[in-house]
């Protein structure tokens, strides 16, 4: 199911629900819930980031590229052994 198609279900079920202020306020709340949770776990992951923050790294990483600032790979030289050079990897 799409972001969109999930959007449309919701509201709909909402729209369903809009004369129970029972129904409602529980609805509320589980969403701002969820919404807590899923925040807790985005900031304990620093894998995850938005999309504006995603394109913000490939802008910079493109910049820092086209001042010659990278590191290549030896020949012969595994990615852990490469990544322990530049500093990005312990053991």
């Amino acid at each position: 199911m799409t972001t969109m198609q999930m959007n449309t279900a919701i509201f709909r079920e909402l729209s369903q629900m809009q004369n129970d202020e029972v129904l409602l306020g529980r609805a509320l709340k589980s969403l701002r819930r969820m919404r807590r949770e899923r925040k807790k776990e985005f900031a304990a992951d620093p894998t995850l980031m938005t999309k504006e923050d995603f394109f913000r790294r490939i802008d910079e990483a493109a910049a820092q590229y086209e001042r010659g600032e990278y590191e290549t790979m030896l020949p012969g030289e595994s990615l852990d052994d490469f990544l322990k050079r530049v500093g990005e990897y312990e053991v």
